[in-house]
């Protein structure tokens, strides 16, 4: 990603607006930050048997959820 400075405000228009990039925060993003929330949780949930397993799994989404919240959209 190129970034330019843009001096003079004055100078804007719909054509170089146009062409600003954003944060790239989509529902794409969030689904996938749900998916490795839950991977870790599982992962994280392992030593404790399946039932750890299973609350690592549904924290695991809650957590990714916020964080990919809270990083892009506050």
């Amino acid at each position: 990603m190129n970034t330019q400075t843009i001096s003079q405000f004055e100078l804007l228009d719909t054509e170089l607006l146009a062409t600003v990039e954003g944060g790239g925060c989509t529902q794409q993003g969030a689904g996938k930050a749900v998916i490795k929330g839950m991977i870790t949780g599982v992962i994280g949930g392992i030593p404790g048997g399946p039932l750890t397993m299973a609350v690592g799994y549904n924290f695991g989404a809650v957590g990714g959820a916020a964080a990919y919240l809270a990083t892009c959209w506050w």
